[in-house]
């Protein structure tokens, strides 16, 4: 039971924060939009006769414009809930100010309260910050206004009414704010999808290239350079021991790669074939080409021998990567008809 309040209470982490505050800022300032209009509205219907203190109005107008404007700068979750918070309790005073001004202020206090507290509803993730809300919302409308009519039978309905309208907006937040989490999983799991490669863990191809590029437009490593990675005769492997065990082959090799490639982009092309960038100059590339062979060549021999082969080309800036690649394919041919289980360099 503890376990379960605390996971419908949690909040997420920070990357998840900041999905929920894109989600939620446009309709949180609408929301405050619609207020400030219904406000004004209210203070333009006013039945004749009424007495309102416009010094209170006028504050409490001061303060909503106020908090709205501070919404409208809003950059992170956090500001926004603040002034969210100040926002309604802005509104809520405001309202107030107007019931004390009618002739039976009491007949506001629910329709007003119910409508604020199923409101804000999806607008909160947290569920404390939103439960003490309302409860505020409902203290600043109604204090002072009941019961409506002590000591008669039909005084129990507000309590029914009032109880009903917080369970209500309690489910309502807690259900949005799990389907905003599971929106948030599954966006995750589509650009792990996209990125990922599915099978070794590692990046796929699109990754790959799209970090590659990105790296040969910096200015922070001046010396890059294109590793072709491929397993040697990995059909007949497939061939001889079967694809569950090319699988694993796959497997083991991608996590040598990414181990070994540690800072250095690293990323599965496609079928047996791997790439790396690596940063730094020539020797550098050519140890660690070395120390890539020899760590897979370790790595399954014995039972199985498997070996890998390296093709090395230099990430030159202001070319295209194409042209990279197919140096670094070159040089893998080259490492290929050497002998296999070494590396070349363009």
């Amino acid at each position: 039971m503890k376990q379960t309040l605390a996971r419908l209470m949690e909040t997420g982490d920070q990357e998840e924060q900041q999905s929920f505050f894109r989600d939620v800022r446009f309709v949180s300032l609408f929301t405050q939009w619609v207020g400030v209009t219904t406000f004004i509205g209210a203070c333009l219907l006013l039945p004749p006769g009424s007495h309102i203190n416009d010094t209170q109005g006028w504050l409490v107008a001061l303060g909503m414009a106020l908090t709205l404007a501070l919404s409208l700068r809003c950059r992170t979750l956090i500001t926004l809930n603040l002034s969210s918070v100040l926002f309604v309790v802005c509104a809520a005073t405001g309202f107030r100010v107007l019931e004390n001004g009618l002739g039976n202020p009491g007949f506001w206090v629910l329709p007003i309260a119910i409508i604020i507290t199923l409101t804000l509803a999806p607008l909160f993730n947290s569920t404390w910050m939103y439960l003490g809300l309302i409860c505020s919302v409902w203290i600043i409308l109604g204090y002072g206004y009941f019961p409506f009519n002590p000591g008669l039978p039909d005084e129990q309905w507000p309590k029914l009414i009032i109880g009903s309208s917080l369970l209500v907006g309690l489910v309502l937040n807690v259900c949005f704010r799990l389907l905003r989490r599971k929106n948030f999983k599954a966006q995750k799991e589509l650009e792990r999808m996209a990125f990922q490669d599915g099978l070794t863990g590692i990046n796929n191809r699109r990754s790959f290239i799209e970090g590659a590029r990105k790296l040969q437009a910096g200015t922070e490593n001046p010396t890059l350079y294109f590793l072709m990675i491929d397993i040697d005769d990995f059909k007949k492997i497939n061939d001889t021991l079967g694809h569950d065990a090319g699988d694993q082959i796959l497997k083991k090799t991608a996590d040598i790669i990414a181990q070994q490639s540690g800072q250095h982009l690293c990323g599965r092309l496609g079928g047996e074939e791997f790439g790396v960038v690596f940063s730094g100059d020539q020797a550098a590339v050519c140890g660690f080409a070395a120390m890539l062979v020899a760590a897979v060549h370790a790595a399954f021999h014995p039972p199985h021998a498997v070996s890998i082969s390296v093709g090395i080309a230099g990430l030159i800036k202001d070319r295209d990567l194409s042209e990279s690649y197919r140096s670094a394919d070159e040089a893998l041919y080259r490492a290929k008809h050497a002998g296999k289980n070494c590396y070349v360099l363009a």
